[in-house]
């Protein structure tokens, strides 16, 4: 097209046709600046697309994560009612000498065991929501909603995680307690772990209902329970919820693009 023009443009040089020749060159002009801003458009749609496909990737890899993250938490919050149920009955023991001379050893491992051995801990993955946030990505998120989450997500995990970490104190107190005035040989012997870890069973008869008087033991028990009841009922069912709406309106995102 543009050697045709400049053909036209020498012939009308030629036959001293200067006006219209201006009419072609202005012509030819116009041409070539309608070629470049199309151009310009094919190179911008097409840079749109692939951020959209980008943020697509993006927001698929988050949600599964956070899918992940959905099953764990009520995995740990499961076994964190497990724990609360066994300190409650612990701490029902405390000073009642009739109970205590009434209980058996087996039934004091069983409910000793959860609390001085499951640590609860949420394991959190966040490897596409922290690229998504160093790469600067996230401007590129269109749905306000998402990114207006996405942006305070490290903000809520850290005060679920806080809490989590005050759980854990508690119960490395009372794990080190028992570990130093008392035996988790003989709780390993009464639950039968003794012979599934194929060692032998202690010969001795000692015994962990001393700690049924132990002041210094209630406390720890107590602030354990009261620690691990805010998160069981205030922390995760927050921290859940959270994650169930993020997971829905990216769903709905994602479903929208089809």
């Amino acid at each position: 097209m543009i050697k045709f023009f400049r053909r036209i443009r020498k012939k009308l040089l030629k036959e001293n046709k200067f006006k219209t020749y201006i009419f072609y060159a202005v012509g030819e002009i116009a041409l070539v600046v309608i070629g470049i801003l199309i151009a310009l458009y094919l190179d911008n749609v097409n840079e749109q697309n692939a951020i959209e496909k980008k943020q697509e990737n993006h927001l698929r890899l988050i949600m599964g994560e956070m899918t992940n993250n959905l099953d764990s938490l009520q995995t740990e919050r499961e076994a964190l009612g497990k724990i609360l149920m066994s300190n409650r009955l612990i701490i029902s023991l405390f000073n009642n000498q009739e109970k205590i001379d009434t209980l058996s050893e087996s039934y004091l491992s069983d409910i000793l065991f959860m609390p001085l051995t499951r640590q609860i801990k949420f394991d959190n993955e966040n490897g596409a929501l922290t690229e998504l946030l160093a790469s600067g990505g996230l401007k590129d998120i269109k749905n306000d909603t998402i990114r207006s989450v996405l942006a305070s997500w490290d903000a809520k995990l850290s005060v679920f995680q806080s809490q989590e970490a005050g759980l854990y104190k508690s119960f490395n107190v009372a794990h080190n307690l028992v570990r130093k005035k008392g035996s988790f040989r003989v709780i390993f012997d009464q639950l039968g772990l003794s012979e599934y870890l194929e060692i032998s069973v202690a010969s001795n008869t000692e015994s962990n209902k001393h700690f049924l008087t132990s002041k210094e033991f209630e406390n720890i028990m107590l602030n354990y329970l009261a620690i691990g009841d805010q998160l069981y009922r205030k922390y995760y069912p927050s921290y859940q919820k959270d994650l169930e709406q993020l997971i829905k309106v990216i769903n709905q995102e994602l479903s929208s693009k089809k």
